[in-house]
């Protein structure tokens, strides 16, 4: 894998973490309860509401940190 090929995949990995991890968890924060995982999740879900954008974060990072790891 060529480094340009890693950056490629970091931007994927952080457009993921950002648009499933980051954005659900300031709408729950703020009190909405409309996003991407309601249409995974229905309002019943309790914890689970937190525990998959937050496992989505974690991984998404994980990713990242990894592949720069990779890089050099």
């Amino acid at each position: 894998m060529t480094s340009k090929t890693a950056d490629t995949w970091q931007g994927v990995f952080g457009l993921i973490g950002i648009t499933l991890g980051v954005i659900p968890l300031g709408m729950l924060v703020f009190g909405s309860s409309n996003g991407l995982w309601t249409l995974v999740l229905d309002d019943s879900a309790g914890a689970l509401r937190w525990v998959l954008p937050l496992v989505v974060l974690v991984v998404g990072v994980l990713a990242i940190g990894v592949l720069e790891r990779y890089k050099r």
